[in-house]
């Protein structure tokens, strides 16, 4: 038996949201290059989540603040050291340095 945990189950929800409205889109013909589109809606999945290991307060305003064991989803580098996402407690997205989170496995 294998038991998902409400966080798990989430990030299956959000994605499946995600991949409708995608197929929605394109059926709508919003998303005129094919190639882009394409390449789009099958990286829905792949966005990386990732847990804090410190706490982190922002300096700037294109930063988020997080706390020790936060999650922090839909992750992408951006630069060196530097990360985009989103704190899942909070529901801030901005800027998150890369040495002060972990992925979650």
């Amino acid at each position: 038996m294998h038991i998902v945990s409400k966080f798990q189950f989430f990030i299956h929800i959000s994605n499946v949201v995600k991949l409708k409205n995608k197929i929605q889109n394109f059926k709508r013909g919003e998303k005129r290059e094919k190639r882009a589109c394409f390449c789009n809606f099958f990286n829905v999945g792949f966005q990386r989540s990732y847990r804090a290991m410190y706490d982190y307060d922002a300096d700037d305003d294109d930063e988020v603040s997080f706390r020790d064991g936060d999650v922090i989803v839909d992750c992408k580098p951006i630069d060196e050291g530097w990360m985009m996402g989103t704190v899942l407690r909070t529901g801030r997205s901005g800027m998150v340095p890369a040495n002060y989170i972990e992925p979650i496995h």
